[in-house]
């Protein structure tokens, strides 16, 4: 008989990795266990930061309702007084459990405000936690009025001798910038000088933007434009020196996912969101840090399969978008956190009857205006009531234009919005709001030109005109007087 014998060594070896194997294992569960506790912990910490950030902003707001001239701009606590009313105090404010909140007031204008209410906690290990939330308010006791654009007429035009199809455009104290298509010799990035809105002169003739330009917008003197650059789908100028505008003033770019379909955009403080045409690997919606514009960060995306997002708008910590989708044409986005996009609670949106896409939307004074491709069955303005909730409950008011609306724009009062049309006789309808509201026919004026279709509208605060867009036209009309 054979008989095999174990050495002691071996046997403690076999014991020693078992243990080993073992003591691997259990690490693995009890790090799984604490790895999904501290993520839950930490979920709970933006959720308690998120609803502090809203108190912050809610109590700015009583402060507001009281007495507009009560804020002043810098960086204050906001807590309940002594006499039971909100009040800014000091530099910050603590929570019973230790989380840190403050609001940054700066003023926009004589009549509005941007609140940056900010929420910090701590994490442990020299690490801090934080969120932000951003809105602007007004002064809504303050009366201003606005002026008759029941009767509009032209103040003056660009006609172009080819057919660049323009599409948007945004306005300086001095110069006017006008994206258009490229495909029929169009510039891309027009730049005109318009200190006489009545006698607009091209400048920096030679300059090319060398793709189409579809939205486009200002903030101080930076110039957003939605381009079909491929890899520079977003392209960030300095408009210093507009009158001899140039590549050179380009600043900075943003790839955004998808080839060449980003169309819309709209910046609430330091985040860019973006819209983008339906891309079946990618999604439409996307929000960007540019604090530091050598730095730009890509926050947050958010899909929606099957849609395009052509136009988006951001009233109340809500960013509202045109789709294509047939069961939510206007789609309601929360945004209150850029880094954490998500549809709106209550649908996400809202389904107008029949199929024809949105195409714009505008907001104003708590409506939102979403304007759609013509359609047997259904009217192509649909005005919404969001006062009460950011996403619509009750049916539109709507309005019949005849044809497709390509754009809308309404001037900061809310007494007037404007639409472009593809209506050949109308390509611009003017819209009273109050009319609107009243069930009537908003429609108090329109435009008729002979230079195409409407294609963009601009309501320009700053010289209190409108810019129309048409296929070879740049036109500058003005209320009566």
């Amino acid at each position: 008989m054979q008989t095999f014998r174990t050495r002691p060594g071996v046997l403690l070896l076999d014991v020693l990795i078992g243990v080993a194997v073992f003591s691997i294992i259990v690490s693995g569960v009890i790090y799984a266990l604490l790895f999904a506790q501290t993520s839950t912990l930490k979920s709970g910490d933006h959720i308690r930061a998120t609803h502090l950030n809203q108190q912050s902003i809610a109590g700015v707001k009583s402060i507001r309702d009281n007495n507009f001239a009560d804020l002043t701009e810098g960086i204050f606590g906001v807590s309940i007084g002594e006499s039971g009313l909100w009040e800014l105090s000091g530099t910050g404010s603590v929570s019973d459990d230790g989380f840190i909140s403050n609001v940054q007031v700066t003023s926009i204008d004589s009549n509005r405000l941007q609140l940056v209410a900010t929420t910090s906690w701590d994490l442990g290990a020299v690490r801090i936690g934080e969120s932000s939330l951003v809105t602007d308010i007004t002064d809504w006791h303050r009366e201003q009025a606005a002026s008759n654009w029941g009767n509009v007429s032209l103040d003056s035009a660009y006609i172009d001798a080819g057919t660049p199809l323009f599409n948007a455009a945004v306005a300086s104290d001095s110069f006017a910038f006008v994206t258009s298509e490229i495909s029929d010799g169009g510039a891309g990035l027009y730049v005109f000088d318009i200190t006489d809105t009545g006698s607009p002169n091209r400048v920096a003739e030679g300059y090319t933007l060398g793709s189409a330009g579809y939205d486009i917008l200002l903030v101080d003197d930076m110039l957003y434009v939605v381009t079909g650059d491929d890899g520079a789908e977003i392209q960030i100028f300095d408009t210093t020196n507009a009158s001899s505008f140039s590549a050179t003033d380009r600043v900075a770019t943003i790839n955004v996912p998808g080839n060449s379909k980003a169309r819309s955009i709209v910046l609430v403080s330091n985040t860019l969101f973006v819209t983008s045409l339906e891309d079946s690997t990618e999604a439409e919606i996307f929000s960007y840090d540019i604090t530091d514009l050598g730095a730009i960060t890509l926050l947050d995306s958010l899909e929606d399969a099957g849609a395009s997002h052509t136009s988006i708008v951001v009233q109340n910590g809500y960013a509202y978008t045109a789709t294509t989708n047939d069961t939510k044409e206007l789609r309601v986005i929360d945004a209150f956190d850029a880094a954490d996009l998500q549809f709106a609670v209550g649908g996400g949106g809202y389904n107008v009857p029949d199929t024809p896409d949105g195409t714009s939307v505008t907001a104003f004074g708590g409506y939102v205006l979403l304007g759609r491709l013509q359609g047997d069955l259904t009217e192509e303005l649909h005005l919404f009531d969001v006062s009460e909730s950011p996403v619509p409950t009750a049916a539109p008011f709507n309005a019949e234009t005849g044809q497709s609306v390509n754009a809308l724009d309404a001037e900061p009062t809310g007494t007037y919005a404007f639409a472009a049309t593809n209506h050949d006789n109308q390509e611009l309808v003017v819209l009273d709001i109050d009319t609107f509201v009243g069930g009537g026919n908003p429609i108090v004026d329109v435009w008729d030109t002979s230079t195409g279709l409407g294609r963009g509208v601009t309501y320009d605060s700053l010289h209190d005109r409108v810019f129309l867009m048409t296929n070879s036209a740049f036109i500058i009309l003005q209320p009566s007087s």
